[in-house]
């Protein structure tokens, strides 16, 4: 209708202007201080520069999914069974999606409960567990090695992803990664939070992906990652990671020397499961790593397994 025709018919003024254009909407405020945020944790250790990385240490390591031991007045003050681990190594090369963990379970001094999944450990036995991309396996004491379930191998990518160099790596490439303030009460402070959805495996979405938050503090260091685990006991777990003790390892990189790790928000168990501490005596980044292929004979299996 001509603006002519419509005055001629009475029509009222505000029938005469078109739709308004839509404005682009600017940029998400969440967002946006998600990125600086990285940006500035990522110049704090320059998490950017870091391609490869291995840390050695020795420490404890619990085990989720057997007896617990209720109450306090306990060795563990009511945990899950403890042993000690010693040559610890954790070797991570970010490009492909790989690496692998090497360590020796020792009995030490921890009381020895329960009598399944290898408890009380018997003399030193060494595990060699690796991954690459979707797939994980390990490899036993004759060197043989043996896959694992898409279970383990979905957990230990997320392992891989929540060090502080490859959380920061990963929430900058993910636009939608966003900034939060987290309060906590007893202590009376906030923590700036971000968060983003990590890719864990292959399989069909949205059962390979995991939520994943890293809280930093007022030097924008990553201090704690929260994140969810599979579990055959407990099923989907609250896992949490604590990384301190930074520390510069060369080539304007700082590099965390101690983690700690917990299974937790159980309903029937406050506290959570405690089932990792390692102080690494030894860090180095930006080292030739091996980059392990999947083992023609876990492929062979899996297939076989597929047609089964």
């Amino acid at each position: 209708m001509s603006i002519r025709l419509a005055l001629l018919l009475g029509l009222p003024a505000a029938m005469l202007v078109g739709p308004a254009t839509a404005q682009p909407a600017g940029p998400n405020p969440n967002q946006a201080a998600a990125k600086a945020l990285l940006q500035a944790a990522d110049k704090a250790i320059g998490a950017s520069s870091v391609k490869s990385f291995v840390n050695s240490g020795n420490g404890w390591m619990g085990y989720p999914g057997q007896q617990f031991a209720s109450g306090v007045g306990t060795p563990t003050g009511g945990d899950l069974p403890r042993s000690d681990v010693k040559n610890f190594s954790f070797t991570a090369d970010l490009a492909s999606r790989s690496a692998k963990w090497e360590y020796n379970r020792v009995q030490g001094n921890n009381l020895a409960r329960g009598g399944g999944g290898g408890f009380p450990v018997q003399g030193e036995p060494k595990f060699l567990e690796f991954v690459a991309g979707d797939k994980a396996w390990n490899v036993n004491a004759q060197g043989q090695a043996t896959p694992t379930n898409p279970r383990d191998a979905t957990n230990r990518q997320l392992r891989l992803w929540v060090h502080p160099v490859s959380f920061i790596q990963a929430a900058l490439a993910d636009p939608n990664a966003a900034a939060t303030d987290r309060y906590f009460g007893r202590q009376n402070k906030a923590v700036k939070v971000v968060g983003f959805t990590m890719k864990v495996c292959d399989r069909p979405q949205p059962q390979c992906t995991r939520r994943v938050t890293g809280e930093f503090n007022s030097d924008n260091m990553l201090e704690r990652v929260i994140t969810w685990m599979a579990d055959p006991v407990m099923g989907d777990s609250m896992a949490e990671f604590r990384w301190s003790d930074y520390k510069d390892v060369g080539g304007g990189v700082k590099m965390p020397h101690r983690v700690h790790a917990h299974i937790g928000d159980h309903p029937l168990i406050p506290g959570g499961h405690n089932f990792l501490d390692v102080r690494f005596s030894d860090v180095k980044v930006n080292v030739a790593t091996q980059r392990r292929p999947f083992p023609t004979t876990c492929e062979m299996h899996r297939r076989s397994r597929h047609r089964t």
